[in-house]
């Protein structure tokens, strides 16, 4: 008995062209899962399990494919830094040897300097030389350099004369006895003169001084000896208005 045939389906004894045969694509055949799935059976065991497998690393795969661009970051605000907190005066401990700043502010202020300010108005000129305001400067022998002691001592009688700009003086230059009168009194003007500049760098103007030589007229000391030699090679500073 013939086998019933099925619509397209080609008798067995009927055989393609083997040219037809070469040319026609080879499907891949599908596996058996692929086939239960296709027919709507059900998967055997072993298909479940693989199925089931499969499952996590899909779901971890998923990444959010959302693009970056145009996209707006979360808004992350920065909280400010925490205050330091008050020093205390327990906690402001010093070093070892030194006062805390509670002592500190306990310290009485500085005593200031006491500068004397003298009355002019209430005192004669003979009154005002007697009270040392200015000083003498001396000299070496044959000699009208200025010695260190001698700018010390115009550089104190300059910071008085500032003090007191109506102050005018008369600057004196004397001589031991030794020497002939005329070179004494040359020697004598030298001396003066280099007071007197020696002031006006300080900045004591010329119109407040003058100078004068005495040569050895006026000795401060009468005697003949070094002590008083040494005395009478001066430069005398003399108060003439205020």
């Amino acid at each position: 008995m013939a086998a019933p045939h099925r619509p397209g389906a080609l008798p067995r004894d009927r055989h393609l062209p083997e040219s037809t045969m070469l040319h026609t694509p080879l499907r891949e055949p599908f596996s058996r899962a692929t086939r239960a799935r296709s027919s709507g059976r059900p998967l055997g065991r072993l298909g479940g399990f693989l199925l089931a497998a499969s499952l996590p690393f899909l779901s971890c795969s998923s990444v959010d494919r959302t693009p970056a661009t145009g996209s707006v970051p979360p808004d992350v605000s920065m909280e400010p830094a925490p205050a330091a907190p008050a020093r205390s005066d327990a906690a402001a401990a010093p070093a070892e040897g030194g006062l805390t700043d509670a002592e500190i502010r306990a310290l009485p202020p500085e005593d200031e300097v006491s500068v004397e300010v003298l009355d002019l108005a209430a005192m004669t000129l003979d009154e005002l030389n007697a009270s040392g305001a200015v000083s003498d400067i001396h000299f070496d022998y044959d000699s009208a350099e200025l010695s260190a002691e001698a700018r010390r001592i115009l550089e104190v009688n300059a910071a008085w004369l500032a003090r007191y700009p109506s102050v005018r003086v008369l600057v004196e230059g004397h001589c031991d006895e030794r020497g002939t009168v005329e070179y004494n009194l040359a020697l004598g003007e030298e001396r003066a003169r280099a007071a007197r500049d020696y002031l006006r760098d300080l900045g004591i103007p010329d119109t407040r001084m003058r100078i004068i030589s005495y040569g050895k007229e006026f000795p401060l000391d009468p005697r003949s000896n070094e002590e008083a030699w040494r005395q009478n090679r001066r430069a005398h500073l003399e108060i003439i208005a205020k």
